[in-house]
């Protein structure tokens, strides 16, 4: 199946107000503005990446992340909530986030066995 993936640093400097009205969807937005103002921007982070890793298995551009809805928060399962308005269970997303970055895992298919492995660079 497709494959799609994104990585962001999360940066505080970013308008998280606006860039939520211009490119999210209109849950998606409500549901970030009325997260505590330090939640919002991890809240932001989460959406963009889970959003973006499902545009580029789809092989669209940033003008489609209104056409669909994640789940927005890190504290809940990465999920593929609707898609123009119809449930998809096609996609499957995992969170793979690390401290300062959030990133997003998308699969067509069945959720996959994620195994994470800590590599240490020989000094």
């Amino acid at each position: 199946g497709r494959v799609g993936i994104d990585a962001e640093t999360v940066r505080s400097e970013i308008e998280v107000e606006d860039l939520s009205r211009r490119f999210l969807a209109p849950a998606e937005t409500a549901e970030i503005l009325a997260l505590s103002p330090d939640a919002r921007l991890a809240a932001f982070f989460t959406c963009w990446t889970r959003k973006e890793a499902l545009v580029k298995a789809l092989g669209g551009g940033l003008s489609a992340l209104d056409r669909f809805r994640v789940s927005v928060r890190s504290d809940q399962p990465a999920r593929l909530i609707w898609v123009d308005g119809q449930e998809s269970n096609r996609w499957s997303l995992l969170d793979v986030s690390e401290p300062g970055v959030a990133a997003a895992l998308v699969v067509e298919g069945p959720v996959p066995v994620l195994q994470r492995v800590n590599f240490v660079p020989p000094s």
